[in-house]
């Protein structure tokens, strides 16, 4: 499950669920950063949960807000959970979440508020001073579950909130974007993709004239294509 962050100094930062070999039981969550573009990495914390991992890194790459489920088959469990940590990787909070099986899909930091989360079909907000909640309805995932996780999860200008997604039916998977100009509103919901394809692995991001760009794969016909689309 690698996550891939890119700082705003030119670090980038790298993480995953790994093992020192490849059978190991059991694997936990490692955050790596890189600061000569990739040519070399160090770990900088591991221990981070077992399980579909996400992390977001601050502007100005001090903090790290990290999330991760957990495997209890792995005795003793590795504790899952939210984490500030710092550059270093030292640990400046943490909220124990073991045992209650949300899947990380995205995360961004809001520098004056504090980090949100997406955690499927719930967004989580973390301020600077209280603990993780739930903010706004659920978010849907269409008639059927798609059986993939990935998701384009974002910051709004305004202070709101974008998520572009796959939402399934028995017949498609078409590719929904969701606009919360308030988080704790139920927003608008835009397709992206045409009726009828089979559109998944969406993803996007905001450029800095705060332009929604938005790309996802099709694989309706016989080769698939993948698919780009922005805001005006």
């Amino acid at each position: 499950d690698p996550v891939v962050v890119s700082g705003s100094d030119g670090t980038f930062w790298f993480m995953a669920i790994a093992g020192d070999t490849w059978d190991e039981d059991p694997t936990d969550g490692r955050i790596a950063k890189s600061v000569d573009h990739g040519e070399t990495w160090e770990i900088v914390k591991t221990q981070l949960g077992s399980d579909t991992e996400w992390f977001a890194v601050s502007t100005d790459n001090s903090r790290l807000y990290a999330v991760s489920n957990y495997i209890d088959a792995w005795q003793p469990p590795i504790p899952a959970g939210f984490w500030e940590l710092q550059a270093d990787g030292s640990i400046n909070r943490f909220f124990d979440t073991s045992g209650t099986g949300n899947l990380a899909r995205g995360a961004f930091v809001d520098e004056d508020r504090g980090a949100y989360f997406l955690m499927e079909t719930w967004v989580y907000y973390w301020s600077h001073h209280g603990d993780p909640i739930q903010v706004g309805p659920e978010v849907s995932r269409g008639v059927t579950y798609c059986g993939e996780l990935s998701a384009g999860f974002g910051a709004l200008p305004n202070g709101g909130l974008w998520i572009i997604q796959s939402e399934c039916s028995p017949s498609s998977a078409s590719v929904m974007l969701h606009l919360r100009l308030n988080p704790n509103e139920e927003g608008t919901r835009i397709p992206l993709s045409q009726p009828g394809e089979w559109a998944f692995m969406a993803t996007g991001a905001v450029d800095a004239w705060g332009r929604l760009h938005a790309t996802w794969y099709d694989s309706t016909g016989s080769a698939g294509v993948l698919r780009y689309t922005h805001s005006l």
